[in-house]
């Protein structure tokens, strides 16, 4: 399901809260996608429901999309907007979400808001700095988000989502290692090679 504001989100765990009594051995992996508000009380119930908040990292910038809700959210839930790093310290499994074609597919751009929730070095004064008060998440979990938890949202996670013996070889090979450069370095990453299936169907020019 889709749920932007503390309200609907909060409804949202309720419905899973009913759907876990109703079947409570079922392997139902519930996603909410967005959650770009979340009451602080309900940071924990991802985890305990086993639900996994689908965030668009993008969004976790200064923007007009974030900073022009101030008058509308107030100060206090400003501070916690976008609370990927939040939810992770909750324990929550995330996952990522592109939220293409409504927004450009530019994932190592995501993946550095991600980690730095600053917008890129080129934006407009108003909306240089960072985001609201939440820590963020490191490298390693937007990757995991990107990939292997992602895969575990859709139920693929035993074909896909990591490279191991029996899954598909579908792989792709990067101009630098997104987990050793600076958080704001991981939006410049390059693709030299994509894999599938084992065979190799992209190669651009720097990897010769």
């Amino acid at each position: 399901m889709h749920a932007d504001g503390d309200g609907a989100v909060h409804a949202g765990l309720d419905g899973i809260v009913a759907l876990r009594k109703v079947l409570p051995s079922a392997d139902i992996r519930p996603a909410i996608a967005h959650d770009e508000i979340v009451d602080p009380t309900d940071f924990q119930r991802y985890k305990e429901l086993g639900t996994i908040p689908v965030l668009s990292f993008q969004w976790e910038k200064p923007a007009g999309d974030t900073l022009g809700l101030r008058n509308y959210f107030g100060p206090a839930r400003m501070k916690i907007l976008e609370p990927a790093g939040l939810l992770a310290e909750a324990g929550a499994r995330i996952a990522f979400g592109s939220d293409w074609p409504v927004d450009k597919l530019d994932e190592w751009f995501a993946l550095k808001v991600g980690v730095t929730r600053t917008n890129s070095p080129d934006a407009p004064a108003e909306y240089r700095g960072r985001l609201g008060d939440d820590p963020g998440l490191s490298p390693a979990a937007v990757l995991r988000a990107a990939t292997i938890d992602a895969a575990y949202e859709l139920h693929q996670d035993d074909t896909t989502g990591s490279l191991e013996v029996g899954k598909f070889a579908d792989l792709i090979v990067l101009d630098r290692n997104p987990l050793k450069v600076t958080g704001e370095d991981i939006a410049n990453t390059q693709v030299l090679e994509t894999v599938v299936g084992g065979n190799v169907v992209y190669e651009s020019a720097a990897s010769h």
